[in-house]
Formats: structure tokens, sequence, C-alpha cells
């Protein structure tokens, strides 16, 4: 039997379980009949990608069965995140003729944007808009206009325009359409629960891969011929599991969005019966990424969400309370000590990690001096950047340090003034929304914890795998939500 026919046997097992349990979630956040279109279409897909091991196969019967399906969708976006998680974001190369080799790689992620937000976005075009544009909008155009530049400066013109259109699919076509699509709480509420759904289902597969030590997804991309799958990472003798997502770190960050979000779930559902099933999940989810950084910023989000409250003071000092009596226990056990060890900063394992992403950051620095507003392609031909080659690649674990590199300071000054612009204006929509114990109010700090945690975590890896949909799925978010509350609440002024 090959080898991906066997994974899919086990996804299809603990996605039953994942979805199963998820139901307990649902009432007062997404309708039964919904719920289960869309758990439905995630199976429909899982079984055909992996039946028919070809991307092309896939991609026609995806195209086919959302265009029946969506005639009677009423939450697109719902539908974009509870499917985002079914493949890993590895690309199939469409063939090019004649002088060009091939025109664009598509994903199963991409093919998501043109079957169901490009059709959202025309379907928000044709309703008026009753917010208008804020400034992240246009910072992301600026953005991607730069990019352009880049592009067609560093290579060839049929490169530059396959670039231009990946960066499109990839970046500008989910922003604006999830920024545009949701309108009120109770859009925000089933798109935001669907999303959770999908990351709970991915934790408990991503746990069968820890306990197993076996990878399931890149089983399918190899059958598939697809560009990446992942591949396997330890630590301590220990999987590292990373399901769909395409990395550890990938899955974790994923996992500390999912935590931000949830504490918005937690502070407004009536089923409190639920809450410990999804710390539970979402935990369970972090652990078999073993996974650092993520750990981290999971941290920061809770702390930005707290801090966003009432009583923060009184709550933060309950957090401090519980983590220092925490690690006097742990300490005190010989497994105790073993999970310390697995700690950042103060753990013991994989030490000289550390140590690598400090001398990166030195030796980056010195390469960016070179070229400090614009950046270079070739940045890695540098003398200080071969001293980093591990014998395969120059591995930049740092999404702003890559940015900087290759896009210089003007790049990476554009990508942190969009998020931080988001975060800014999130706290001004806090304030203007006068009872702070209201759903929008707690939505609008889980947001704004999410891209604290997850900016935070993309300082520690690279742009891989379903990283960048995340967080321009988060921008998209995040947008909508300030338009939202510019458009209930007009004082202060939002722009």
């Amino acid at each position: 039997m090959p080898e991906h026919i066997r994974a899919l046997f086990f996804i299809l097992l603990m996605a039953g379980i994942g979805f199963t349990l998820s139901r307990k979630f649902i009432p007062g956040f997404i309708e039964g009949s919904s719920f289960t279109k869309r758990r439905n279409a995630w199976f429909f897909l899982t079984i055909t990608a992996f039946l028919t091991a070809n991307f092309w196969i896939y991609a026609l019967m995806m195209f086919l069965y959302l265009s029946y399906s969506m005639r009677k969708e009423n939450n697109y976006i719902a539908l974009y995140f509870a499917l985002l998680f079914v493949l890993p974001d590895s690309d199939a190369i469409v063939p090019g003729f004649g002088l060009i080799n091939y025109l664009i790689g598509l994903s199963h992620q991409k093919l998501l944007v043109l079957f169901i937000l490009l059709p959202a976005m025309l379907r928000s075009k044709s309703k008026k808009a009753s917010s208008g544009n804020i400034l992240p909008d246009k910072i992301l155009l600026i953005y991607f206009a730069y990019l352009m530049f880049t592009y067609f400066r560093d290579t060839e013109f049929t490169n530059a325009i396959r670039y231009g259109v990946t960066t499109l699919i990839t970046m500008v076509l989910p922003y604006y359409a999830i920024s545009r699509h949701l309108r009120n709480p109770s859009e925000f509420r089933e798109a935001i629960l669907s999303l959770l759904i999908a990351m709970f289902v991915l934790a408990s597969i991503s746990a069968l891969e820890f306990v197993k030590h076996w990878l399931l997804y890149p089983t399918i991309a190899n059958a598939m011929d697809l560009s990446r799958g992942g591949s396997y990472l330890g630590r301590e003798g220990m999987l590292r599991a990373m399901a769909s997502t395409g990395s550890s770190i990938a899955l974790g960050l994923t996992m500390t969005v999912g935590i931000g979000l949830f504490m918005y779930y937690q502070n407004v559902t009536a089923r409190k019966s639920t809450i410990k099933h999804g710390w539970f999940a979402l935990g369970v989810g972090q652990i078999a990424a073993l996974s650092r950084g993520p750990w981290v910023g999971a941290i920061l989000t809770i702390i930005a969400f707290i801090m966003t409250g009432k009583n923060h003071v009184r709550s933060m000092s309950k957090l401090l309370i519980i983590g220092i009596i925490a690690l006097g226990v742990l300490s005190l056990t010989p497994m105790g000590q073993k999970i310390i060890d697995f700690l950042p900063f103060v753990g013991k394992v994989d030490n000289r990690n550390i140590s690598f992403r400090e001398q990166l950051i030195t030796n980056s620095l010195i390469t960016i001096q070179r070229n400090p507003l614009t950046g270079a392609a070739d940045f890695q031909k540098y003398p200080e950047m071969q001293e980093m080659f591990n014998g395969v690649v120059i591995d930049i674990t740092n999404t702003y340090l890559l940015l900087a590199l290759s896009t210089g300071l003007i790049g990476v000054g554009l990508f942190v003034l969009f998020f931080a612009l988001l975060a800014r204006q999130i706290l001004k929509s806090l304030k203007a929304i006068p009872d702070k114990s209201s759903e929008v109010h707690v939505l609008g700090r889980a947001l704004f914890a999410a891209i604290c945690g997850m900016m935070l975590i993309i300082g520690t890896v690279s742009p891989i795998g379903i990283i960048p949909t995340i967080y321009w799925a988060i921008a998209g978010l995040s947008a909508a939500y300030i338009r939202m509350v510019k458009a209930d609440f007009a004082k202060p002024k939002l722009t």
C-alpha cells in the first residue's frame, strides 16, 4: 500500500475525532448545517487529494465542488478558513510554452484564494462599503508596488511578472477580500470559529505525528510531485510535528494565533464547558511542534490580551504568580526539569540554535550596510553570509532580516509599518467602544494579541509554509474589524 494512502487513513481518523469534538463549540457561532457542509468539504478535498495523487485532477475537482457548494454559502471567509489546512502550501508548476519554461506555481492555498476569496471580493464590490479605506490599505499597496520594483530590478521580465502575480494572489487578494467581506460581529464569530475548528483538527493530526514519529503530509506532497512538503526535524529524540503547515515552527505559530483567537471565544461563549477542550487542543498542538519561539509568542499573546482588558494589573499578577509556582513545582521533579530544559532562555536543549541566530543577526547587519535602503537579491554571495552556509542552504531564520537583506530598510520598514498601523488602529478602536465588556471589544483585544504574538514569532523564522498565509489573513481580519468599529462608532476618527 502506498505510504500516502496509509497516511490518509490516520488523517481521516484524527480529523474525525477533531470535527466530532468541535461540534460542541458551534452553538451561537455557526449554524449546524453550515458546519456540516464545511466539514464535508474538508473530507471531500482531503480524500480527493490523497486518492488521486494528482494536483491537476485535485484542482479540477476542487473547482467543481466549490462552484456548486458556494451557491448556498453565506460566509465565504468562514469557508476559506475551514479549508485552509487541507494540504501543505506546496506548489505545483503550471508549465509554460515557447520561450517560457513555466507560468506560475499553484498550491492548495492559492487555489482557495482564486476559487473562494476572489469571488468574495467581487461580491463585496457589489455592496456599498460604509467605512471606506483605512491607512493600512494604502501602505499595503505601496508595499506591493515596492516589491514589484525589486522584482523588476533583480530578475528578468517574465520572472518579475510571475513573482508579482504570486504576490498578488498570496498577499493582496487575501487581505482585501477578508477585510471587506466581514461587516458585523456575527460574521466575525462564524469566520473565527471556523478557523479555530480547522486548528483543532490540525492539532489532533499533529498529536498523532508526534506520537508515531511519522509526518503524514509530506507523503502526499511527494506523491503529487509538489515543490515541498516539509522535512523531519527532531529535538531530544522526539519528532517535531507540523501536520499540513510546512514546518514545526509554522505549526507553533498557527497554534499561537489560535490561542489569541480562542481567548475571544472564551470570553463571549455561553458554553463554558467547552473552554477546557479548546485550550487542551491548542496546547497539544504547541507541544507537538516543540518550537520554542511560538511558546514565547503564546505568552506574549496572552499578556497582550490581558493588558488591553479591565483589571489587567490584577490579572497579570495572577499570571505571574501561577508561572512562578509552576516553574518551582516543575524544578522539583526529574520530568519537570526535563520540561524546563526545553524552555527558551532558561533551558539547555539546542542552545546552539540561539548562538546561530545571534551570529546570523551580526553577519546580516554587516551585509545590510552594503545596500541599506533597497537591499540586494544576491545578498547571499557576500562573505558574511557565506559564513552562515550550513552545507545545504543559508538559512535566514528571521523574516525581518530576510526582508532587510533582499528589499532593504524600505521594504522591511513598509512591512513593519503596515502591521504596526493595524495594531495601533485596533487600540484606537478599543478606546472608541463604550462597553469594555462587549463582544466587539473582546474581539479587538484578541486580534491585537494575535498580531503581537505573530510578529514576535516571525523574528525567529523565515516566511515558509503556511506562515505568510496566516499573517495576511490576520491582517485582513484586523482591517475588517477596524472598518466595523469605524462604521459603528464615529469617534475617535480612525483614518
